[in-house]
């Protein structure tokens, strides 16, 4: 769609990716990444005006080196949001703070709540949705599959 913002999507996980696909799709320019696509340079083609950063559970650590090479980035950065629904970070403001991000989305939200948290983070207001930690171990783990 044209007319919306534009969003990079740096979600590895596909239901997660899809999940936001069917939510953003409507009313705006999404351009989902490959696996491996290197989020940095699409980002300095691309131009968006938000990119979403997963936060994997193997590299949290990552997700948060990236956000910061591109908000570091000479000319003008997109917003970054960490989307992080499986909550790997323990300390959400603390990671958002370290990655230079200007949001964390550590839950799911339905799409009239998710497009009013990228409007509040378009707007420069740095929000948090961080929602209560997932439960750990593997009955958990068997309950959300």
């Amino acid at each position: 769609m044209s007319g919306g913002p534009r969003l990079v999507l740096a979600i590895p996980d596909p239901r997660v990716r899809l999940r936001l696909v069917a939510a953003l799709g409507a009313r705006a320019e999404l351009h989902p990444l490959a696996s491996g696509e290197d989020p940095v340079r699409s980002c300095r083609s691309l131009r968006p005006e938000l990119l979403l950063l997963a936060v994997p559970a193997t590299r949290p650590a990552e997700a948060l080196a990236t956000s910061r090479a591109i908000k570091t980035e000479p000319g003008a950065a997109p917003r970054v949001v960490l989307v992080d629904p499986e909550r790997h970070t323990r300390h959400p403001q603390a990671a958002l703070e370290s990655a230079l991000a200007d949001g964390y989305l550590g839950l799911e939200l339905d799409e009239a709540a998710l497009w009013a948290f990228l409007d509040e983070v378009r707007q420069g207001k740095r929000p948090v949705r961080a929602g209560e930690p997932p439960k750990r171990g593997l009955l958990a783990r068997l309950r959300r599959s």
